[in-house]
């Protein structure tokens, strides 16, 4: 189970055509040809993540209102479970007006109390209490292996540094994640990851004026701070790691066309968390995140990373493979491995996707065996209808430390 905890809001999109241009104020005048609705913020998360084939419940702050119906009904679609508290006067919705591939106004609409007044802010946000009182969510405590906290200001996680109090001291080895909006980083203390954007890193950190003064602050900041993994976004730059005593791990972006960022920081901390579950490195974790974020802004509206969308990455198509092994060198490199005495383990069983198990699988070879390569015939990869296709299964096994080696014959 996979828990996510946040600020839930509901994404709507008017699309739109200019038909004039005012003649009382310069302003484009549009005609509404379409309306369209997308779960946002920890709602987004949580839609992910269950595109990725994962048990998630989503725990947030609604109104008793028309937009919670229409959220509840698109998680349910996608199998989302929901525990709404309705403390609010309004459910968060984030309105955007679309003509011609181009965004030109967001309006809000959200609880104007929760807006305004601090204390207000904290009555009505989530608390440890609400946990601890409702025995669904009890249950599903015992249950869940990764926590993601999606914090968009809203007021639902104001009292956040309480509820990771609470988890840690009560459940074991839940891997916490955060996607944090205030800059008191004393609140995030003892997590498994932090993953803001550089503006986010600068309010925690100082201003970077450059990569190596985010190295150098980040480093810092760990040494002084009980937080696992800091994952910074960088946009167009991609992302970058910083552990204790590691150095920094950068990964390059892969989008080629942005046309909407709405939701990408959410498609990141989803894939991870989904990848974290699985038990995967956090460097594998990563480079898929990386991928899916690069599906993310290139789509209309908060796109889910499903196994569908993921197939037709263009960046999963690129022959960056410095473990794949051309036939004309298999013999090669068998010869070579039985000099030097490694023992080798070629595993051609069938792939329909790789999940969770299988990772287990090759691992638990890599027990046994120096050397493992994956095996794969091309002709039935081609022309049997697996989950994953080859172009995934490639991408990701190249990713995979226990994975030495990708045949293709």
């Amino acid at each position: 189970m996979i828990l996510v905890i946040g600020d839930v809001m509901l994404d709507r999109y008017w699309m739109s055509d200019i038909t004039e241009i005012s003649n009382d104020a310069p302003v484009p005048c549009v005609k509404i040809r379409e309306t369209k609705d997308y779960p946002g913020g920890a709602a987004n998360v949580a839609n992910n993540v269950a595109s990725l084939g994962h048990d998630v419940c989503l725990i947030g702050l609604t109104a008793d209102d028309k937009n919670k119906s229409i959220l509840q009904q698109k998680l349910f679609k996608n199998k989302v479970n929901s525990i709404f508290f309705d403390s609010l006067n309004a459910t968060t919705t984030k309105l955007r007006i679309i003509a011609k591939d181009n965004q030109l106004l967001r309006v809000d609409f959200e609880d104007d109390d929760c807006s305004n007044n601090l204390k207000t802010l904290e009555k009505k946000s989530l608390t440890v209490d609400n946990l601890k009182s409702n025995k669904e969510i009890i249950k599903l405590l015992d249950e869940t292996k990764v926590i993601i906290f999606s914090d968009y200001a809203k007021g639902a996680l104001s009292n956040i540094e309480k509820i990771i109090q609470y988890i840690n001291k009560s459940y074991n080895n839940i891997k916490i994640l955060i996607d944090p909006k205030s800059h008191d980083y004393r609140k995030y203390d003892n997590v498994y990851l932090l993953k803001p954007n550089f503006s986010e890193v600068q309010q925690m950190l100082g201003e970077c004026e450059s990569i190596d003064d985010l190295h150098e602050k980040s480093k810092v900041f760990l040494a002084q701070n009980n937080i696992k993994n800091l994952l910074v976004t960088l946009g167009k730059d991609g992302m970058v790691l910083y552990r204790k005593d590691h150095n920094p791990y950068h990964v390059a972006s892969k989008a080629n066309d942005v046309f909407d960022v709405t939701g990408a920081g959410d498609t990141v901390l989803a894939t991870i968390a989904s990848s974290i579950y699985q038990e995967q490195s956090i460097e594998d974790a990563i480079h898929l995140a990386t991928t899916a974020a690069s599906i993310a802004v290139s789509t209309l509206g908060t796109a889910c990373m499903g196994i569908d969308i993921l197939n037709k990455s263009p960046s999963l198509k690129k022959n960056n493979l410095n473990k794949l092994i051309s036939s004309n060198k298999k013999e090669i490199i068998q010869q070579a491995l039985e000099k030097a005495n490694k023992s080798l383990y070629i595993y051609d069983d069938k792939i329909d996707l790789i999940d969770s198990s299988l990772i287990k699988t090759f691992k638990n070879i890599k027990k046994n065996y120096e050397v493992l390569w994956i095996k794969f015939d091309k002709q039935k990869e081609l022309t049997v209808n697996y989950i994953h296709n080859l172009d995934v299964k490639i991408e990701i096994l190249k990713n995979l430390k226990s994975v030495d080696g990708i045949l293709i014959e």
